[in-house]
């Protein structure tokens, strides 16, 4: 899902979890690159470009299966389910968790595969505990931002990120001055473009508080 992000500019992600009242849940996020997808299409007949390697349809679909696999192998987490549509380019993952801690550490066996250093997962990204839900950021991405190439400043630029959380009883506080509750009350979303959390001017760290 994440394998197009060098080559395009118009770019969505969307984290979304559900919780249930005994603390499971479900997780998906979404790489939506719809509005460049005439552009990815043609750059997919492309071996390389500007130094970076065009990536097949078949080895985003092999990488894909294998980060499914490495899901379900992991205690607490099932129906892993990837959806890739290289039609309109728009990717998705979710499963199911008996809960987020256990989802918390599935995600970050799978950054290890692939960033033995952990620079950009470590835990304690989503805890849920009693009344209260954190959604945490425990590493400076900004230290990040400053290493990567304008190409890439350029993406961020244009890109945003989304944060959709579901919960089966009424929000009753956030942290975050820039989550809005639903009308019903039983859900928040956040926005921010991807330059304002890359750049270290917002951040979706939250702790909400539920009845």
């Amino acid at each position: 899902m994440v394998f197009f992000l060098p080559m395009t500019s118009c770019l969505e992600i969307i984290e979304e979890i559900t919780f249930y009242e005994n603390g499971s849940g479900k997780f998906s996020l979404t790489v939506n690159l719809s509005q460049s997808q005439t552009k990815l299409k043609t750059l997919m007949t492309l071996d390389s470009i500007n130094g970076f390697k065009v990536p097949s349809q078949k080895f985003i679909t092999e990488e894909t299966q294998k980060i499914t696999n490495w899901l379900e192998s992991d205690q607490g987490i099932s129906n892993v389910t990837p959806h890739l549509d290289f039609e309109k380019f728009i990717f998705s993952m979710s499963c199911d968790f008996d809960k987020i801690e256990n989802f918390d550490k599935g995600v970050l066996k799978i950054v290890q595969r692939y960033d033995k250093q952990s620079r950009i997962f470590q835990l304690n990204n989503f805890m849920f505990s009693g009344n209260k839900f954190k959604r945490n950021i425990p590493y400076n991405i900004s230290n990040d931002y400053q290493k990567i190439k304008q190409q890439q400043k350029e993406i961020l630029e244009e890109g945003e990120f989304i944060a959709i959380y579901r919960f089966p009883q009424a929000v009753q506080k956030v942290t975050n001055p820039d989550c809005k509750v639903s009308k019903n009350g039983s859900a928040t979303m956040l926005r921010y473009k991807l330059m304002e959390i890359a750049t270290g001017n917002k951040s979706i760290e939250n702790t909400i508080m539920l009845e």
